[in-house]
């Protein structure tokens, strides 16, 4: 998967990473796993690289509303929020921290 960096002017290879915004998991914040830096989809569908600086013009894509009464039930509902990007949970890395990988739906 590849997004605009927009600060060195060119694509970027990034590897989709999900992390929560609280210990809820109710809503989830799309990352890039090699800079930890947010990417964000634009609605021609490309990503967008976010350096949290006033001069990146893109934020974190953040993903709302995903509720379940068991893991499996979250997974799915996130699973069907992620799908509008094509993507869907791989597996949970404890190695980088709570965070999930993403995967091409």
């Amino acid at each position: 998967m590849f997004a605009i960096d927009h600060k060195n002017v060119k694509f970027r290879d990034v590897e989709p990473f999900v992390i929560a915004e609280s210990d809820a998991w109710d809503t989830l914040f799309i990352i890039d796993g090699f800079t930890g830096n947010g990417i964000h989809m634009d609605s021609s569908g490309r990503w967008h690289m976010d350096f949290g600086d006033d001069e990146s013009p893109c934020y974190t894509e953040r993903v709302e509303g995903i509720y379940g009464k068991n893991k499996e039930e979250w997974e799915a509902a996130a699973n069907a929020k992620l799908a509008k990007y094509g993507l869907r949970l791989g597996g949970f890395c404890k190695t980088l921290g709570d965070r999930y990988k993403l995967v091409e739906a």
